[in-house]
């Protein structure tokens, strides 16, 4: 049951990143613009709703990724996440 639940959440955090690098992708190309000043009439106002969809769908990665299970992510005994610890404070 728990594998299951950990393949579920790294499905959903790869559906959010590939629709986030394929938006931002698209998004961001010269025709998108183009199409979007002529068509839509947003010349003005396309810089500002990118940035608003950008960040949305960054919010989905974030959230997605920390729906993961963390033990899965980082197994480390207790003694051995305080050594750790202490060597990435020096």
């Amino acid at each position: 049951m728990a594998f299951a639940v950990y393949l579920g959440a790294m499905l959903h955090l790869l559906i959010a990143l590939v629709v986030f690098y394929t938006l931002h992708s698209m998004l961001a190309t010269t025709a998108a613009k183009r199409w979007a000043a002529e068509r839509l009439g947003l010349q003005r106002w396309y810089r500002l709703l990118y940035t608003l969809q950008s960040l949305l769908l960054v919010a989905w990665v974030w959230w997605a990724h920390a729906q993961l299970p963390a033990e899965h992510l980082l197994p480390v005994a207790s003694p051995w996440f305080a050594v750790l610890g202490g060597i990435l404070l020096v």
